[in-house]
Formats: C-alpha cells, sequence, structure tokens
C-alpha cells in the first residue's frame, strides 16, 4: 500500500513540476523534485512581488520600492487614515477650537508625509536644461 500512494505522490509532483515548467532530470528522485518544485515556486513568487513593487512613474523615486518598504508605507497610510478619521470627530464639534483642529491635522499629515518620505528617500531630480 505504501509504494501505491508514494507513486501517486510521485506523479502529483510530476505534475506540478510540468504545470510550472521545472526541468525534470532522469536521475530526481522524490528530494531532488521537490526541491525544484519548491525553488521554481519561490522564483515565481518573487518575480510576482518584483512585478507589484513597480514605483511610480514620478521623478526622483526610485523606479523599484522593496516589498517591506510599500509594506510598511501602507501601514503608515492607514495609521495616519485612523487618526484623521478621529480628528474629524473633532471638527464637527462646536465646542472645539476649530482651527486647532485645523493645525493638528496639517501637522499630523505633514508628520506622516515626512515618515514616508524617509522610507522611500526621493532624490533631487535632472531637468532638461541640466543636461549638456
Amino acid at each position: 500500500m505504501a509504494q501505491v500512494g508514494r507513486n501517486i505522490d510521485n506523479h502529483a509532483l510530476a505534475e506540478r513540476a510540468k504545470e510550472l515548467g521545472v526541468l525534470v532530470q532522469p536521475w530526481f528522485g522524490l528530494d531532488e523534485l521537490t526541491l525544484a518544485i519548491e525553488r521554481k515556486e519561490r522564483e515565481l513568487k518573487m518575480a510576482e512581488i518584483e512585478k507589484e513593487t513597480a514605483g511610480l512613474p514620478v521623478h526622483g523615486y526610485k523606479p523599484v520600492q522593496p516589498a517591506w518598504a510599500l509594506d510598511l508605507v501602507n501601514e503608515n497610510k492607514i495609521l495616519e487614515e485612523k487618526v484623521l478619521r478621529q480628528i474629524d470627530q473633532h471638527h464637527f464639534n462646536s465646542s472645539v477650537d476649530g482651527r486647532a483642529v485645523a493645525i493638528a491635522r496639517t501637522k499630523i499629515e505633514e508628520g506622516f508625509m515626512w515618515l514616508n518620505r524617509a522610507v522611500f528617500q526621493p532624490s533631487r531630480v535632472t531637468l532638461p536644461e541640466d543636461k549638456g
């Protein structure tokens, strides 16, 4: 019975390898086949991450941002939105100084802008008249 189960596993692995385009060598055993499939899956995952992390076409920013930087800035954006919604609650309260709330909102937005710039680290841009 164990041999039948192993043959089914081998068949499933062989199908997965074919699906991924893994070049299967005649000397591959179960371990080599499994490792080759895992390696190919990691390569495909990394290619997908690199494709997803392409930066915006904005002058001064890197054309590709690492996944950790995008994750960090996205977390910052969520936190910023939560804080801004709390500030909005103060804005609609007539007993609260509206000017102070507006300043708080501006400072929070500015703080998160600087925090995100610290991660992405934009640089100065080259203008057409600089070439020559």
